[in-house]
C-alpha cells in the first residue's frame, strides 16, 4: 500500500497558486511514477553520525541477541554493562534512552573495562564490549540442560552433513546448489555451536 500513499502525497503536497508550499514544486512531474530519483547531496553526508548510530544499533542488536540466546523473558528488564573508550561512552550515554527502550533494559553501566560476575553473557562490537549479568534472570540448571540439548542436536546434524559431504558419490550426483547449501549449513552449525558453548561456559 505504500506506493499508493506516496503517490497521494505527491499529488496533494505541492499545492497550487497561493497554496504552493515550495517553489521547487512548480517543476514537479504529474506523477511520482515518472519522476527522476533525486540526486544526493554530498554536503548532507555525515560519516561521524553514521558511525555513531552504527554503534548504537550494534549495542541494541547484541543485547537483544543475548536475550534471545540465553532465553531471557521479553518481560524482564536488566542491567547492561558496556566497556569502551571515552568517545564510545559519550556516544552511548547520549543515546541511553533509545538503547534502554529498544533493548528492553533498565540500566546501562559504562566504563573502560567490564567488571561483571563470571556468570554473564557477553558480546562484542567495534570498540566496545557488552555484558549482561545473568544471576536472577534465568534458571541456570534449566538453561544448561537446554543449551546442552541444542549442542547435541547440532553436533548430530553436523556429523550427518560431514558424512554426506565426504561421500564422493553423493557430491558427484547431487545438484551443485544442494551441495553448496549443505556446505553453507555446515558453517552455520559450527558458528551456532560455538555461540552455544560460549553461553554454556558463562553458566559453569
Amino acid at each position: 500500500f505504500m506506493p499508493f500513499l506516496t503517490e497521494e502525497l505527491w499529488q496533494k503536497l505541492p499545492g497550487t497558486g497561493k497554496t504552493l508550499h515550495n517553489a521547487a514544486y512548480k517543476d514537479a512531474g504529474a506523477t511520482i511514477m515518472l519522476a527522476d530519483f533525486p540526486d544526493g547531496e554530498a554536503s548532507l553526508i555525515d560519516d561521524r553520525a553514521e558511525a555513531e548510530m552504527g554503534s548504537v544499533i550494534g549495542v541494541i542488536t547484541k543485547v537483544r541477541n543475548i536475550r534471545s540466546e540465553m532465553n531471557i523473558s521479553p518481560a524482564v528488564r536488566f542491567t547492561v554493562h558496556i566497556a569502551g573508550g571515552a568517545e564510545m561512552q559519550a556516544v552511548l550515554a547520549a543515546n541511553e534512552a533509545p538503547i534502554l527502550k529498544l533493548a528492553r533494559a533498565d540500566k546501562i553501566i559504562l566504563g573502560e573495562t567490564l567488571e561483571v560476575p563470571k556468570a554473564s553473557a557477553k558480546a562484542v562490537i567495534a570498540n566496545a564490549e557488552i555484558a549482561v549479568p545473568l544471576e536472577g534472570l534465568i534458571d541456570f540448571e534449566k538453561e544448561r540442560v537446554r543449551l546442552n540439548n541444542q549442542i547435541t542436536k547440532l553436533d548430530n546434524e553436523l556429523q550427518r552433513l560431514t558424512g554426506q559431504l565426504s561421500n564422493a558419490e553423493f557430491i558427484k550426483k547431487a545438484p551443485a546448489e544442494k551441495v553448496e547449501a549443505l556446505r553453507v549449513r555446515k558453517v552455520e552449525i559450527k558458528q551456532q555451536t560455538a555461540t552455544l558453548r560460549t553461553n554454556l561456559e558463562a553458566l559453569n
